[in-house]
């Protein structure tokens, strides 16, 4: 059993020795060329950026099995390596949709792409709705901090006006949770809303600038579709949605009770606020909708276990990206490289060094490409829904994206670290690769929810995301202002392409990681488990 027959497994939890000989030595194989190798082909302008449903994503797909199937790799999917996900796609037309405030019997347009932004609705074709409107701050309901934004105002057939984010008092990850537009949405619809438009804080402003808000809305979006036709997660009794800049903010915020800079400050010390805004707004949706599958692609390592080759230990990373779009200082591909070529190149780099041992681990683990992160984590929301194995058997999710190729790295990111026992294995991970641990740098980007881990949660699955931390041995490398920079000129752009400077070590140190971690927990007599009260423990885990 890949070694594991001269380790002394014992009754506790955590029994495999990381610094055996063994693994050491498997660890030093990882291969930075072939990273970088695998990263050349899926970044290429030959596969035009891998939107979901395009044929440069089926190239991927069909790469990505072809690589599986050279390692050995079993076929995890419903069809070969491949599990087809059912979408429904919709792209706002621009010209025919619009957004307007009614006031003491005027009028006014708001400027599309200037004032305001519109996402896609998923009911009919076009979405026509006029309603009061009411601020609901964060909108956000949040029982177990005591918070409510909407316990004081009745929101029934009206549009709701929130703030993006959650409260800065709700520590790390709940408040990424309730800052997601998927709780957002689901929240509003709750409580009887028809509409929703989103304002965006000055710290949201600074962060990512409304040239790429405007740039992103021309992307097509996408739900995927259930067995029973169900489309899922569009909540069709919102018929109207928009995001605003900070001029369109202001317009519907005159005359309210309350000024846009009053609302900000309110936000700032975390106290709930909601009040009526004055006048009616009219939102109409025109979307093109349509039909388009696209795989998952998954494959196992069976385990050598006679009992636990029964249970699952899944490597994730997003293959997609975001296809072709509105250029870039004269590029329109969006090719991906670092998001989410590495991930996915990484990945393959883990699936070849479980191969190459010379007995399999206890678990049996499965490698699986998605399809849809860029859409709203579709694939792996459809792959937690509708797993190619009994979802019981899954024991936990090693989830990669977006690696930091910036410099290399003297500490690990550990998102999902602090809620279940693999913050245990994260950390001996480390210990073994002399790297430290760092608390997530960004909590303010609400990566935790962001990125495929956060589907395996919501099924009640511990899950792990790793990255390189902010410290490194080059004292006069700034690693915030270079991350700062990054995704100002490159993040969900053209530029993310094969032109920039990549560390692929600092890569290969990653994989390192994320092998050292998926062993342990492959190799543990013990699946992992939440922590005691942990709150996506209590609110997904299997206990419930």
């Amino acid at each position: 059993m890949c070694g594991v027959t001269s380790l002394a497994f014992s009754a506790s939890l955590w029994a495999v020795d990381l610094n055996s000989p063994l693994v050491r030595e498997t660890v030093q194989r990882v291969r930075p060329r072939t990273i970088r190798a695998h990263m050349k082909f899926l970044a290429d302008d030959l596969l035009e950026g891998r939107g979901t449903g395009t044929r440069g994503f089926d190239l991927a797909a069909r790469y990505v099995a072809a690589q599986f199937d050279l390692m050995g790799l079993e076929p995890a999917g419903t069809l070969g390596f491949e599990q087809q996900v059912p979408f429904r796609r919709s792209l706002v037309d621009l010209v025919k949709s619009s957004l307007a405030l009614e006031r003491n019997g005027a009028t006014t347009e708001l400027v599309r792409g200037t004032d305001f932004v519109l996402s896609p609705t998923w009911s009919a074709a076009e979405t026509f709705v006029t309603a009061p409107v009411v601020f609901v701050g964060f909108g956000v309901t949040a029982p177990e901090k005591g918070y409510d934004d909407y316990s004081s105002v009745d929101v029934r057939g009206k549009i709701v006006v929130y703030l993006a984010g959650a409260p800065e008092k709700f520590a790390g990850y709940l408040r990424a949770h309730h800052a997601s537009s998927g709780e957002k949405a689901r929240n509003a619809a709750a409580h009887g809303a028809v509409g929703m438009i989103m304002i965006r804080r000055p710290v949201d402003e600074q962060r990512t600038g409304w040239d790429r808000v405007v740039r992103q809305s021309t992307h097509s979006r996408m739900r995927w579709i259930d067995l029973d036709g169900t489309l899922v997660n569009s909540f069709p009794m919102i018929q109207g949605q928009a995001t605003l800049s900070r001029s369109g903010a202001e317009k519907i915020f005159a005359g309210s009770p309350r000024s846009l800079a009053q609302v900000f400050s309110t936000a700032n010390e975390g106290r709930p606020q909601a009040f009526s805004l004055a006048g009616r707004v009219t939102l109409k949706t025109v979307n093109e909708h349509g039909s388009v599958r696209s795989p998952n692609v998954a494959a196992v390592l069976p385990g050598s276990d006679p009992v636990l080759k029964h249970e699952y230990l899944v490597y994730s990373a997003h293959l997609d990206h975001l296809g072709i779009g509105v250029p870039v200082a004269g590029d329109s591909i969006y090719n991906g490289a670092v998001d989410n070529g590495s991930g996915i190149a990484g990945m393959l780099e883990v699936a070849r060094m479980f191969t190459e041992l010379p007995e399999r681990p206890r678990r049996s683990i499965i490698f699986l490409a998605v399809t849809g992160e860029e859409s709203g984590l579709l694939g792996s929301d459809f792959f937690a829904h509708h797993p190619t194995v009994p979802l019981s058997s899954i024991v936990a999710n090693l989830n990669i994206d977006m690696v930091n190729m910036l410099y290399q790295p003297l500490d690990l990111v550990a998102l999902g670290a602090d809620n279940s026992t693999l913050g245990r294995v994260t950390r001996s991970a480390a210990a073994v690769l002399k790297l430290e641990v760092s608390p997530d740098p960004k909590p303010e980007e609400n990566y935790f929810v962001r990125s495929d881990q956060y589907s395996f949660i919501k099924m009640g699955i511990p899950a792990l995301a790793l990255d390189a931390g902010m410290k490194t041995s080059d004292p006069k490398i700034d690693t915030g202002a270079l991350a700062r920079e990054w995704t100002r000129s490159k993040y969900h752009a053209p530029q993310d392409d094969l032109n920039q400077p990549m560390n692929y070590e600092a890569v290969a140190t990653i994989m390192k990681a994320n092998f050292l971690v998926g062993y342990e927990v492959a190799n543990a007599t013990e699946r992992p488990r939440w922590n005691e009260g942990d709150y996506f423990g209590v609110k997904y885990g299997r206990g419930k």
